[in-house]
């Protein structure tokens, strides 16, 4: 391939947005594993009056063609919210197997990116929360993504790592195969646990929306800044417009917040895995997608464990293990019988605890994401 049949332009015009989408048809058009996302969730992402990150900040895409076929697309970003350090990133990388295709995209990403004043940058990440679309995947390329997951092929990470990134850190997502999980220890420890009269657990539909809300933001924003060393805590109006979505495509009864007396002290936040409907729908949400997705919502036989943890003050009292067998004993119900595996994601190599955890449990570690690094000196 000659770089000068090459053309990279960014998406302006209705018919970028569509190559923007029609990339992946070729990139994975012999891949039984990939499930494309909904066009909508992706559009929101670089939608000003959708996406509040561009108060603080500023996003853009390119397509690459060669020959008005489009064989590549990135976008890059920044944003500063007040009190933060600004950062930059890149995301939504895709090429066919060419490193003339993906070194143009790096390029043109990296040089916009220094253009507005910065030294180093982080991708493949998402312009907006950790929770979708977050890292490079390089191990569990069998399986197919989960919702909100990035997939991608295996020759990415060469692409990333002969370019010149560094790793940042790692994110792992295991898998429990519900019928052969070994629960006696774990329902030990949660008899233990649930003997003090101090404790209980709740679920979604026994909590007012407004409770769950403030509840979530109590546990996460005392949690979540020992855990990763550039916090940035959730506030209350960005809670409810995820939780909204959330609830969306989850069963209240899944997803549990733990109380010692009155206090809020861990959770459990569970969604089904709807990309199991929507591998059908090629991206597209129309009205009769949305009817199909009505009647095979029940039907769909994997939960993806989105947020868990305890308060670090009560750490190592056997809460989290309680939290689990709890959880795993909601899914045992009749009602839920026909749900075979739960995957948690997504797990940070900067939480040693969590992964420890996880290690005695003896989950199985199905997939890995890298967050890398580029930095310009």
């Amino acid at each position: 391939m000659d770089t000068n049949s090459l053309i990279i332009k960014e998406v302006k015009t209705n018919k970028q947005q569509k190559d923007f989408f029609r990339v992946p048809l070729f990139v994975y058009a012999d891949s039984k594993a990939y499930i494309r996302p909904l066009d909508k969730d992706i559009e929101n992402i670089f939608n000003p009056k959708v996406n509040e990150n561009f108060k603080y900040g500023k996003a853009i895409r390119w397509v690459v063609y060669e020959n008005s076929k489009p064989v590549g697309k990135i976008a890059a970003f920044y944003s500063q919210k007040p009190g933060e350090m600004a950062t930059a990133g890149i995301g939504f990388f895709d090429s066919i197997q060419n490193q003339k295709v993906a070194y143009l995209l790096l390029d043109t990403a990296k040089n916009w990116i220094k253009s507005n004043g910065f030294d180093s940058f982080i991708g493949p990440i998402n312009f907006g929360e950790r929770d979708s679309f977050w890292g490079l995947l390089v191990k569990g390329f069998h399986e197919s993504p989960s919702y909100g997951q990035n997939y991608n092929p295996p020759y990415y990470q060469s692409f990333f790592e002969e370019y010149g990134f560094i790793i940042d850190f790692e994110q792992t997502t295991s898998k429990i195969t519900l019928a052969n999980f070994e629960t006696n220890k774990f329902e030990t420890v949660s008899k233990r646990v649930f003997a003090n009269p101090n404790y209980k657990i709740l679920s979604a539909n026994e909590i007012s929306r407004e409770k769950l809300c403030n509840d979530f933001l109590h546990i996460y924003n005392t949690t979540w800044p020992t855990v990763y060393e550039n916090f940035k805590p959730l506030d209350k109006k960005n809670f409810l417009s995820i939780m909204s979505k959330m609830l969306q495509v989850a069963h209240k009864e899944l997803n549990l917040i733990l109380y010692e007396k009155q206090e809020p002290i861990g959770f459990f936040i569970t969604i089904m895995d709807v990309n199991q409907i929507f591998r059908k729908f090629n991206g597209k949400l129309g009205l009769i997608q949305k009817i199909q997705f009505l009647l095979s919502f029940n039907k769909i036989n994997k939960v993806k464990g989105l947020v868990f943890g305890v308060v670090p003050s009560k750490h190592n009292l056997g809460l989290e293990v309680a939290l689990l067998y709890e959880m795993y004993r909601i899914l045992r119900k009749e009602k839920f019988k026909h749900i075979e595996t739960a995957e948690l994601a997504w797990v940070g190599s900067f939480n040693p605890k969590m992964l420890a955890l996880f290690n005695k449990l003896k989950v199985e570690e199905n997939k890995k994401h890298i967050t890398y690094r580029y930095n310009f000196n």
